[in-house]
């Protein structure tokens, strides 16, 4: 009787999951085949904002089944994107003013710095300002590339932001970074015309002049910001080798200095005045806005110049995302397609040499074995393409070469090794679209490169072989007359 009673249960349990199940299904089967259109909206029935209400509608139907779900009770993000700290809005007060003080917070502390020399070596010191700024929690102000020997007056500036991505830059370091030209009016973004007394703003800046040596003013940068500045010698104790005439300063020695609120920042007054103002005026180191002539000797660690290094802090910091902007590379790659007959959209692979030679004529004078010859880099690109064909496969057959060497004979031997460059003379790059132009875009186009071969003690050659090893993954070196052998120079006439 028992046996009979548990199997009549088992079986009417069977018959109700089975009925479930079948139940199940049919439901199933008519939700997946009802057509809903789902939407979004920011108010709920009553009008009110704060709800996200999420709309499913049959299309056979009439009734809308809905979901109302307050963001404050479910956390929701808003549904506009909120502005990143780094965001240029948070620093200043509003539009460019014509003073800069009227246009930095109160409560925020920045740094800004002057350049000059050659288009890269203003680089290297702007990138060296602004990684000073992050370790000193200071909001870096660039200011412009202004035009020294390299580069006629006629030239004119040229903005940091027309050059280098910066909102890449700021949304991959997740900094802010300003340029003067967002906080200053200027009339012009490239006159660097000497304004009346009158227009200029009074600074007190710091000097990183060692002992022994003049005051160089950086005349067309103070012209192109308006500025009338003064200068104190930062202390002996920020140096290198902590004496007043090593010429190398510490990145970390330097921020007790500036950093807000450190006990040292607030004794700067008391630091004598190394060269007062064109204008007579005498101020100490401005504490809102830190200000340096030149910081271009700059270290972290017991090497003198750490750029030389693929661990410079500077660098892998900052200057790795200083990428140029989309329309330079747009048009460095039209000038790459023209030197090698190719289509932009199907540019070849290459390797790019940069050979330095005319700026070294003063350390040569008439000893033509001097220089490093064709035959020295030829040998080097040879064991290069062997490099990247045995790594991936690749078998190079474009060579991009610039050098600022103005002799024709040699041109026509680079041009017989099957070597290309930018013929920027034919394309009136300078006429087309000013003085700067032609080197920016040899820089940019050598940058594509997979792989780079430049010159020792070239500045340009230094930081466009780190920006091929971190953008493209390709080998990279410096010749330098160490590497010559005799038979470098055999059959070079020039």
């Amino acid at each position: 009787m028992a046996v009979t009673r548990y199997a009549r249960f088992t079986f009417y349990l069977a018959i109700i999951c089975i009925s479930g199940i079948i139940v199940l299904h049919l439901k199933l089967s008519t939700f997946y085949h009802r057509d809903y259109h789902f939407g979004v909206t920011g108010r709920n029935d009553h009008g009110e904002t704060g709800h996200l209400k999420i709309i499913a509608m049959d299309t056979n139907s009439t009734t809308p089944e809905t979901c109302a779900l307050t963001s404050a009770q479910y956390n929701h993000p808003p549904l506009t994107e909120p502005i990143p700290d780094w965001d240029l809005s948070r620093y200043v007060n509003g539009p460019p003013t014509k003073r800069f003080r009227d246009n930095l917070l109160e409560d925020e502390f920045y740094i800004t710095g002057m350049a000059s020399g050659g288009f890269t070596t203003q680089f290297i010191i702007y990138v060296n300002m602004i990684y000073l700024g992050i370790i000193s929690r200071r909001v870096p102000v660039v200011p412009a590339f202004t035009p020294h020997y390299h580069i006629s007056l006629a030239a004119g500036a040229i903005p940091f932001g027309h050059v280098f991505n910066l909102s890449r830059a700021r949304n991959e370091l997740k900094q802010p970074l300003l340029e003067w030209m967002d906080v200053k009016y200027r009339p012009s973004s490239t006159s660097i015309k000497p304004p009346s007394s009158s227009e200029r703003e009074q600074l007190g800046c710091w000097s990183t002049l060692n002992e022994g040596n003049q005051l160089l003013r950086t005349a067309t940068m103070e012209d192109y910001l308006q500025l009338d500045i003064s200068y104190t010698r930062v202390p002996a104790e920020v140096r290198h080798d902590r004496n007043a005439k090593d010429k190398h300063l510490v990145f970390g020695h330097l921020v007790p200095y500036i950093f807000p609120g450190s006990s040292l920042s607030s004794l700067v007054q008391q630091y004598p005045l190394l060269e007062s103002s064109p204008l007579g005026h005498s101020l100490p180191p401005d504490e809102q806005l830190a200000c340096f002539d030149l910081l271009y000797s700059m270290t972290s660690s017991s090497q003198a110049f750490e750029w030389r290094f693929l661990w410079s802090p500077a660098w892998n910091v900052v200057g790795t995302h200083l990428h140029f902007t989309d329309d330079l590379v747009r048009l460095a790659k039209g000038y790459l397609g023209n030197a090698f007959s190719k289509a932009v959209n199907d540019l070849p692979p290459f390797i790019a040499i940069h050979m330095r030679r005319k700026e070294f004529d003063s350390q040569c004078e008439a000893d033509k074995e001097c220089f490093i010859p064709l035959g020295t880099f030829r040998r080097m690109l040879t064991s290069m393409k062997e490099e990247i064909y045995f790594r991936d496969g690749t078998k190079i057959r474009h060579i991009l070469l610039t050098s600022d060497e103005d002799n024709v004979a040699f041109w026509k031997a680079a041009k017989n090794l099957g070597w290309v460059n930018l013929d920027h003379i034919g394309a009136k790059t300078a006429e087309k679209y000013g003085e700067w132009y032609p080197a920016i875009i040899d820089i940019i186009a050598q940058s594509m490169a997979i792989g780079f071969i430049g010159t020792q003690d070239s500045t340009l050659s230094l930081v466009n072989s780190r920006r091929v090893q971190d953008w493209n993954d390709g080998p990279a070196l410096l010749v330098s007359r160490a590497d010559r052998t005799n038979l470098d120079f055999i059959s070079e006439d020039f």
